[in-house]
């Protein structure tokens, strides 16, 4: 078991969301210590996830990975198509998604600001 203090922003941009219709999170935790978490909504026929992070000293030990499962197993549950994602290009992120079978779709300039494009990705729930 891991026990981890997050910053309390961590979480910050998602608050405001957790009551909010079609949304899912899933949260790591030990003695009520939020260790990683994902965070996704329903739009249409596709799972997306907002967010995905793991305390980088947790990195490596699957956690992401068994998060992401659970979103996969809540996608077909509710019957998607697809799960879907914007990243910023190259970085070990996105060949972490790579790994998991997503595939850019598109690319999104400017995305991140002037300049800076991300990768719209997605992958097949089933």
């Amino acid at each position: 078991m891991f026990i981890l203090k997050i910053n309390a922003g961590a979480l910050a941009d998602y608050k405001e969301n957790f009551s909010k219709k079609n949304t899912y999170y899933f949260i790591a935790k030990n003695n009520e210590k939020i260790i990683a978490y994902l965070a996704s909504e329903l739009l249409g026929v596709s799972l997306h996830i907002n967010g995905i992070t793991t305390s980088p000293k947790y990195r490596e030990l699957g956690l992401g990975r068994s998060l992401f499962n659970e979103a996969l197993l809540i996608a077909k549950k509710l019957k998607c198509q697809k799960i879907t994602l914007e990243i910023e290009p190259k970085t070990p992120a996105y060949l972490w998604y790579e790994k998991l079978g997503f595939r850019v779709e598109k690319v999104l300039p400017n995305y991140y600001g002037e300049g800076v494009e991300a990768y719209f990705m997605k992958r097949d729930v089933y």
